[in-house]
């Protein structure tokens, strides 16, 4: 099943709707980057770069930085 097969699935089960309040779409926006803290150990890097993860998403930049503080976050 495709990602817009299972959305479809449970926009129209009346069992998961119950549930919905609001069902909107959001425009494609370009994706923003952060950088990943100079405290983040080399291991970790390392194997992000061997993924192919070159930078993060601004907001995995944030909570990467949070978690790093010992700050909570979800």
């Amino acid at each position: 099943m495709t990602v817009a097969e299972y959305i479809a699935h449970l926009k129209n089960s009346p069992e998961f709707m119950k549930n919905v309040t609001s069902w909107s779409v959001l425009p494609e926006r370009k994706a923003q980057y952060g950088s990943f803290p100079e405290s983040l150990d080399a291991g970790v890097l390392d194997a992000l770069k061997k993924k192919g993860i070159e930078r993060p998403y601004i907001h995995q930049a944030h909570a990467i930085d949070l978690a790093l503080q010992g700050k909570d976050f979800v």
